[in-house]
């Protein structure tokens, strides 16, 4: 006789299969997951291999391949290894290299990059033969027939216009006496605060300066389209003196440009905005030739 399958012996074989059916698909479950792994694995190793070394600096996407020149400019200011960096940029494979570079570094200098990433981009713009008004910050362009300027000479005498004394008028008769008025005191408005232009020295270099018979401090400044910038003042100071110039009143020079006559043995600080950007700045002669060596100043305007 078949046990009842709604009795206790029936309902304990009931539950007994149904066990070892879960068991059975928990196993067939298992086993697939493990036998995928291990094609997977047979086919990243053995049939198709990914070979890491193939991967090139052209692979990687458009901001990577920024970080990658900088990164290149960065060790080529660092060993000045110019074969070295030039092998490296060519794993780019860009045709227009030079102007990548030289857009790069516009770009860092519209955003206000520190100077040390800006010299090192300009350095392989240049080397790779790249032109531009960004590039052109970086390279002293010699001013022709430059002679010093009269507001440029610290000692030189400011002529005093004598006044005009004019003849007293004279009253035929007395005035009658007016009251007088009385004031009353209006408190004084408080100025409102004078906010300082902010400069930044981009680029700063020691030049023979052939084309000229003086030693000079010459001074240019930009915005942030590297368009330069006429009648910004610039504060030239030494140990007992002090004397100011704008840019822009230089002829045959550029809107930007000024210069200041410096003096052997001498030290010069310069300032822009009401900070002092550089000091120390002495006049010496070239190693070769009886030329002078003064100084080049190259600034950007940040704003207010």
């Amino acid at each position: 006789m078949a046990p009842n399958e709604n009795g206790p012996v029936g309902r304990q074989r009931t539950r007994q299969r149904r066990q070892r059916l879960n068991i059975a698909t928990a196993s067939f479950l298992l086993l697939g997951l493990v036998l995928g792994l291990m094609g997977g694995l047979y086919y990243a190793w053995l049939v198709a291999p990914r070979n890491a070394q193939t991967a090139t600096a052209a692979q990687l996407s458009p901001a990577h391949q920024q970080d990658y020149i900088q990164m290149v400019s960065q060790a080529f200011a660092a060993d000045g290894d110019w074969p070295r960096a030039e092998a490296r940029l060519a794993t780019l494979q860009r045709d227009d290299l030079a102007q990548t570079v030289l857009a790069q570094l516009e770009d860092a200098l519209r955003q206000g990059a520190p100077v040390e990433t800006v010299r090192d981009l300009a350095q392989v713009a240049e080397r790779l033969g790249a032109q531009g008004s960004a590039l052109a910050l970086f390279a002293p362009t010699p001013v022709g027939g430059a002679t010093p300027t009269a507001e440029a000479e610290p000692n030189a005498a400011v002529p005093t216009a004598t006044p005009t004394l004019l003849p007293t008028p004279t009253t035929n008769a007395p005035l009658a006496a007016s009251p007088t008025p009385t004031l009353t005191a209006l408190p004084s408005p408080s100025p409102a605060p004078t906010r300082q232009p902010t400069y930044r020295l981009l680029d700063q270099q020691q030049v023979c300066q052939e084309y000229s018979a003086v030693p000079l401090i010459e001074v240019t400044v930009v915005d942030g389209l590297f368009t330069e910038l006429a009648a910004v003042e610039v504060i030239v100071s030494w140990e007992g003196g002090v004397d100011r110039f704008l840019t822009g009143f230089k002829a045959g020079a550029g809107a930007g440009y000024g210069d200041f006559v410096m003096e052997e043995g001498v030290s010069y600080a310069v300032s822009l905005g009401g900070e002092t950007a550089v000091g120390g700045l002495r006049a010496d002669k070239c190693p070769t030739g009886s030329a002078w060596r003064g100084w080049d100043l190259r600034f950007q305007y940040l704003g207010e």
